[in-house]
C-alpha cells in the first residue's frame, strides 16, 4: 500500500535505526496494528452515521485518509523489523469493535446522539494511543525531524478536531457543561 504522500520503503529504512526487535516489541507493534484496524472500522461507521454533517465530512475527507497513511506506515515499520502479522489479534480487535455496537444508546434501533458521543470518545482514545506509538518509534530513531515526529503532530491535530466535535455533540445532547450552569445535586441523595 502506498502512503498518501508517496513515502516509500527506502525513506522508511533511512528513518528507522533498526532496534533489536524483541518478542515484546513485536507484540507491541501487533497490538497497535490491531487497534488501528478496530479504530478504522469505528471511524468508517461513525462517518457513515454522520455523513451529512461536518463530523462526517471531516472523518471521510481527512481523518480516514490519515488513518490509511498511519496503517501503511506502521505496516512498513513492521515489515522493516520483520514483525509478522497476528491475524488473531486483528480479528479480536475487529470483534471488539463489532461488540461495541451493541452498547445501549437510548434507542432500541438506530443511531443516537449518545452513540456519536461514545464513538468520539473511543476515537479520541485511539488517537491518543496511536500518538504514543509514534513517540516510542520516534525515540528509537536518531534522525532529527523523522516521520514519526510528523505523525505525532498529525495525531495532536486529530485529537483537537475530535475533541471539538465531542464538545459540540455533548453540548447539543446535554447542554452546556460549564460548572456554573450544571445542576446542583445533593450527593447524599445518591447514597443508599
Amino acid at each position: 500500500m502506498t502512503a498518501p504522500d508517496g513515502l516509500d520503503n527506502q525513506e522508511i529504512n533511512e528513518e528507522i535505526d533498526e532496534p533489536e526487535v524483541s518478542r515484546l516489541f513485536a507484540i507491541y507493534l501487533n497490538d497497535h496494528r490491531a487497534g488501528a484496524a478496530a479504530g478504522t472500522a469505528l471511524a468508517e461507521r461513525c462517518a457513515r452515521s454522520n455523513e451529512r454533517t461536518a463530523l462526517g465530512r471531516y472523518l471521510t475527507d481527512e481523518f480516514l485518509e490519515q488513518l490509511a497513511y498511519d496503517r501503511a506506515l506502521l505496516d512498513r515499520v513492521r515489515t522493516r523489523l520483520d514483525v509478522r502479522d497476528n491475524p488473531f489479534k486483528q480479528w479480536v480487535a475487529r470483534a471488539g469493535e463489532l461488540i461495541g455496537r451493541t452498547k445501549p444508546n437510548g434507542k432500541v434501533l438506530g443511531y443516537s446522539p449518545l452513540s456519536r458521543i461514545l464513538e468520539l470518545e473511543a476515537l479520541i482514545s485511539a488517537v491518543t494511543a496511536k500518538r504514543q506509538l509514534w513517540r516510542v518509534l520516534a525515540a528509537l530513531t536518531t534522525h532529527e525531524g523523522n516521520v514519526f515526529e510528523d505523525r505525532i503532530a498529525v495525531a495532536d491535530t486529530q485529537r483537537e478536531a475530535l475533541e471539538a466535535f465531542h464538545r459540540s455533540a455533548v453540548t447539543e445532547e446535554f447542554g452546556s457543561l460549564n460548572a456554573a450552569e450544571r445542576p446542583r445535586t445533593d450527593p447524599r441523595r445518591d447514597q443508599p
